[in-house]
């Protein structure tokens, strides 16, 4: 009867044993899944979006900031979570939010003005009021130049032209960089 119990102990330890390995096993092969960081980091099989849209994230933003305009919109990769980090003007106070995109929580906002008044002064920050009709148009004409997801779009000055610049993601997961010029929805360039 001993040996029994210790033959079914053992046993039960061998179960329990294989299922960490195994469990392990999953949580290391799911990990090659998730995204790698933001610049440089790991690639990534599948976009997994939450269930908060971009256009959703955006609109939340616009709505705490009543007299703002959106700059910029990014997605954020962090400990396998996907956030929009959103730049928005209001006032003369230029804001960075996060938010997360499977809660629509807005997880940390952040003064960025001093960047945008860096950028200003070297030529480069949107001194337009953004007109989101506008960015959907130039989008647009950034995929149709360049198929894929956009990763990322910013207002941005360009040579003394307002443009748009778009980071897409082809199907292949080759990213460029396509600049549009505000208003016309001219592609001027796309590269690397």
């Amino acid at each position: 009867m001993k040996s029994c119990k210790t033959v079914i102990g053992a046993c039960g330890l061998a179960v329990l044993l294989f299922n960490l390995a195994a469990c392990n096993s999953t949580e290391q092969t799911d990990g090659a899944d998730k995204p790698g960081k933001k610049k440089g980091g790991g690639a990534r099989k599948k976009e997994a979006h939450g269930p908060v849209t971009r256009a959703e994230a955006e609109q939340k933003v616009l709505k705490r900031y009543k007299d703002g305009y959106l700059l910029a919109n990014e997605l954020e990769w962090k400990a396998g979570k996907m956030f929009y980090e959103i730049l928005v003007k209001s006032e003369n106070i230029v804001y960075e939010m996060m938010i997360d995109s499977e809660t629509g929580q807005v997880v940390e906002t952040e003064d960025n003005t001093l960047k945008f008044r860096e950028d200003s002064a070297a030529g480069k920050a949107a001194l337009w009021k953004v007109d989101l009709a506008e960015r959907d148009a130039a989008e647009t004409a950034a995929i149709k130049a360049y198929p894929g997801e956009v990763q990322q779009w910013k207002a941005a000055s360009d040579s003394g032209r307002a443009v748009f610049n778009f980071r897409i993601k082809s199907e292949t997961g080759e990213n460029k960089k396509v600049v549009v010029k505000a208003g016309t929805n001219e592609v001027l360039k796309i590269k690397f």
